[in-house]
């Protein structure tokens, strides 16, 4: 039922979005008419407005390129949201050496929906993991739907702010144990900075996990540095961890990664992840695209 909804109004938006203005500017221009009938009135084109001045909703503004917006390959997410109208996937493998010679390896990815200027509807699809060693086993992941809202645009002083909501399908299989077989939620406060050449990226990030007893939380906090180093290849470091979930076992890692920009609309990206915390594997290796698609519509095309 979710992947429902989301399909719909990935499908829907554009076309509503486009009537609602159509309409608009009819009844605009039919008012006008009657007002004065023999005037003809020529207006200069306005300039297009600043990011930050864009409606926080209403249609999309014309968009004079096409950009990805990646959330790969680390932990934290920025406050920047997926291209307005624009239908954007990713998709990434990683090993993980889980110790007694069994090893960990997923292939997942997302495909994201930019509503509105500062709104993106996000669902994690297609995980697959494959266990081998002394227990082998494979099967499909959890699902995860959730909606990404930047409501403060980056001033002199201030970062930029979004906050973010998630919410788990339990589709993995607990008896092969890819999962618990219970829903969990996830809340995240972002927020974005730039500093001359740096980027900051700060997620707090609290989790409520289902479970045979009910729910229970922990709350992990995250900082990225990102470095361009030209107008393609961009470097990041960062380290996030915190409590976790039904455990009395603290996570934390420290990431180094890379990103590099094939086209705008198409982004490379590898990292290693190094855990200095207990009850979790001890490394990870992860690559991994993003590609933006075009509108839905654009996608469908392109895809027949």
């Amino acid at each position: 039922m979710l992947i429902v909804v989301f399909i719909v109004v990935v499908l829907t938006t554009p076309f509503l979005l486009g009537q609602s203005q159509e309409k608009g500017q009819e009844k605009s221009q039919d008012q006008s008419l009657e007002q004065e009938p023999a005037k003809v009135v020529i207006l200069p084109v306005p300039a297009a407005p600043r990011p930050s001045a864009y409606p926080a909703w209403g249609p999309c503004p014309a968009a004079s390129a096409i950009a990805a917006s990646p959330t790969r390959p680390n932990f934290d997410l920025p406050a920047s949201t997926t291209q307005c109208g624009m239908l954007e996937v990713d998709y990434g493998w990683a090993i993980q050496p889980m110790g007694n010679g069994s090893t960990q390896n997923l292939i997942n990815g997302s495909f994201r929906y930019g509503v509105t200027p500062r709104l993106d509807l996000r669902w994690g699809s297609g995980s697959y993991i494959v266990q081998t060693g002394a227990a082998p086993t494979n099967g499909i992941g959890d699902q995860w739907f959730g909606a990404r809202y930047r409501f403060h645009e980056q001033a002199r002083i201030t970062p930029a702010f979004a906050v973010m909501y998630n919410i788990k399908a339990p589709t993995a299989s607990p008896a092969k144990g890819l999962g618990s077989g219970y829903v969990d939620h996830s809340f995240l406060f972002i927020a974005s900075r730039d500093v001359k050449k740096y980027h900051f990226d700060f997620n707090t990030v609290g989790t409520m996990a289902g479970g045979a007893k009910g729910y229970d939380g922990g709350v992990q906090f995250g900082l990225a540095l990102w470095r361009p180093v030209s107008a393609k290849l961009a470097f990041v470091v960062e380290s996030y961890g915190g409590t976790q979930p039904a455990t009395p076992d603290r996570f934390g890692a420290a990431v180094a990664g890379a990103t590099y920009n094939v086209t705008s609309r198409l982004v490379l990206d590898a990292a290693y992840y190094r855990t200095y915390t207990a009850g979790s594997p001890r490394q990870q290796f992860t690559s991994g695209f993003t590609y933006t698609m075009g509108s839905p519509h654009q996608a469908i095309r392109a895809m027949r």
